[in-house]
């Protein structure tokens, strides 16, 4: 079964880009989700991945 992957964004004007692209060309699903909105977020068991972006001040 292929469940969609959850991609968690910080911001909602920001997408998952080019982690999308390869979900997409490789048949997986995938929902975005706020981080602060948690109450919309998937159980662990619901989902096949997991992807955590970062905000827009990037990563280290």
């Amino acid at each position: 079964m292929n469940k969609p992957w959850a991609v968690v964004k910080h911001v909602s004007f920001e997408g998952p880009a080019l982690v999308g692209t390869v979900l997409a060309e490789r048949g997986f699903r995938y929902t975005k989700y706020l981080i602060c909105r948690a109450f919309e977020r998937s159980a662990a068991h619901d989902i096949g991945g997991l992807v955590v972006m970062c905000g827009p001040m990037r990563a280290p």
